[in-house]
């Protein structure tokens, strides 16, 4: 099985999609009739042209920009976690993109929800055979390199919260590819020898 943010497989400055059709081609030949390709994105293309409008506020979830960068960006997030905390309110503050800040209850994230599937396939199918592989290039994406036993792949254009949280956390399990989006995909499909053929 493979999990992505369908915005890590696409690569704007890939013009002919040369990553993309040899990911695709790829997977119809050697996983297509066998394995289960998952996109896990937090919004709709319509939510995701309209984030920085009023359309992403919802009960559960909540979205703001983040105007500063870097380690500024980190303390806002850091003072905003505090101030939930001391007003007893329960939730999960997510960074990701290095811009956007999600609120969310504390059990749901793209991890949570990786979790989930995973429990129903195996209920329904049994462990897949070859595991899981994860791919990720955002803040949101981190908790699904969290989720026991399965195989990451940060793609290089990455952004600095994933690239400073996996070298917090180095693991055989984990990945770094040196090429962005799908090509980087491909690579982890190679390191991880879950790709018979390139």
């Amino acid at each position: 099985m493979s999990y992505l943010d369908i915005d890590v497989q696409v690569d704007h400055d890939d013009k002919e999609n040369t990553s993309l059709h040899a990911f695709n081609k790829l997977w119809q030949s050697e996983f297509a009739q066998d394995c289960l390709l998952v996109f896990s994105t937090g919004r709709s293309l319509k939510l995701y042209n309209e984030l920085r409008s009023e359309s992403e506020q919802r009960p559960h979830k909540l979205s703001y920009t983040v105007s500063v960068k870097g380690d500024a960006a980190e303390k806002v997030v850091s003072q905003l976690e505090d101030k939930l905390q001391a007003a007893g309110v329960t939730a999960k503050v997510i960074y990701s993109g290095g811009a956007d800040l999600d609120i969310l209850p504390q059990h749901a994230s793209k991890g949570k929800g990786l979790e989930f599937l995973l429990g129903e396939v195996k209920e329904l199918v049994g462990v897949p055979q070859d595991g899981v592989l994860v791919n990720g290039d955002s803040g949101n994406d981190i908790e699904l390199f969290a989720v026991p036993g399965v195989r990451g792949c940060m793609v290089v254009n990455a952004h600095p919260e994933l690239k400073k949280w996996c070298d917090a956390h180095p693991s055989s399990n984990l990945f770094q590819a040196s090429k962005r989006c799908a090509g980087g995909i491909v690579e982890a499909l190679q390191h991880f020898k879950l790709a018979k053929h390139t």
